[in-house]
């Protein structure tokens, strides 16, 4: 039986986009016949410790040479040119990156840099790199000298799921899942939502992890209170599966206005209900999803997401336009499968690193 070893920070079962596209991609690889061994890394990546970063060492040391090695570029991308050289040696290595992490908000100047810098460095050891949209792929072709023979994109899949029926009594549910993080920017989408006050026919619910960044979830909450808006605003904190989806199927729009996407997996998980959407207007999402079920805004521009929300709340026709959109194309959305079989493709012994 062939074997596959994927090395992944922290806790697989973390209800995330990423993690879940690395749970979706060990478990399709199991169940076509292959040996899927996990080994975890600490949750501090990437900021990790001394001590983390000798735990790493040693972890890596004991890994089998010869065996395909699946890094998620969470941790990778923290990655020391010593300790991604150590990774590599003798084995073939495919990096896994959702977004670059120098890319994340809320960093320093100093934290950019270096993080730029440790990803740049390791990305050089990878055989293949595996991106969740095309947008990724041009970014580290450009920005981090990855060339392009290497770049494999391979877009998350998404499950079949019936369609949302909304919410009752003329108020519009709207909807945002994501961890509260600044780059999700649920602050901000707060506050557009105030700003059309007396305009009061809308709900909101936050459905995502309040505990990575607790900072920002205690902004969130105060921003809750400050803006007058506790009666028509539930944050939910991570939600399980059964949970979500009865959030998912109760919601009339889903809006995100996250500052950076690499593709944007729940933006296709609300498409898949039939959801309009109001999403960024970032490569990430416009090339990956189609203009007709959905408004896009400018990333961080606080008046175009006011307008956005106003258009979807005082415009009944236009939502029923989006929502046939977000019903056609629900049926155009990738599927796990594909996605499956191309990491399988890229497995495979004849698969040889791809040079310049």
């Amino acid at each position: 039986m062939a074997c596959v070893c994927f090395v992944i920070p922290g806790d697989p079962e973390t209800r995330t986009g990423g993690y879940h596209y690395d749970r979706q991609i060990m478990n399709g690889l199991r169940e076509r016949g292959l040996d899927v061994r996990l080994t975890s890394l600490s949750a501090d990546f990437p900021f990790p410790n001394l001590e983390a970063l000798a735990r790493a060492e040693e972890t890596i040391s004991r890994l089998p040479s010869g065996e395909p090695v699946v890094i998620d570029g969470l941790a990778f991308g923290a990655f020391s040119e010593r300790l991604a050289s150590l990774l590599a040696q003798g084995r073939r290595l495919i990096a896994l990156v959702h977004h670059p992490l120098a890319r994340e908000t809320g960093l320093t100047r100093t934290q950019r840099e270096r993080l730029h810098f440790s990803e740049q460095q390791a990305l050089a050891f990878a055989d293949h790199v595996v991106v969740t949209g095309p947008a990724t792929a041009r970014e580290l072709h450009s920005d981090y000298q990855v060339p392009e023979p290497r770049l494999q994109v391979i877009l998350p899949g998404t499950e079949h799921q019936k369609p949302a029926s909304g919410g009752k009594g003329g108020c519009c549910n709207l909807l945002a899942v994501a961890t509260l993080t600044p780059r999700k920017n649920q602050l901000q989408l707060l506050e557009a939502l105030a700003l059309l006050q007396p305009v009061d026919n809308w709900k909101l619910t936050l459905a995502g992890s309040d505990q990575r960044d607790k900072a920002y979830a205690s902004e969130v909450l105060k921003g809750v209170r400050n803006l007058g808006i506790e009666d028509r605003v539930v944050v939910t904190g991570e939600l399980d599966p059964v949970e979500l989806d009865r959030c998912y199927q109760e919601a009339d729009v889903f809006v995100l206005p996250s500052l950076m996407e690499g593709y944007g997996m729940v933006f296709a998980e609300a498409l898949a209900r039939g959801l309009p959407i109001v999403a960024p207007k970032s490569a990430g999402i416009v090339e990956t999803l189609p203009d007709n079920c959905g408004l896009f805004v400018e990333p961080g521009d606080l008046a175009d997401l006011r307008l956005a929300l106003g258009r979807i709340l005082s415009d009944e026709g236009y939502v029923s336009s989006l929502r046939r959109g977000a019903l056609e194309a629900r049926e155009t959305l990738p599927r796990w499968d594909k996605a499956i079989d191309r990491f399988l493709l890229l497995l495979e012994p004849n698969q040889d690193r791809a040079e310049k």
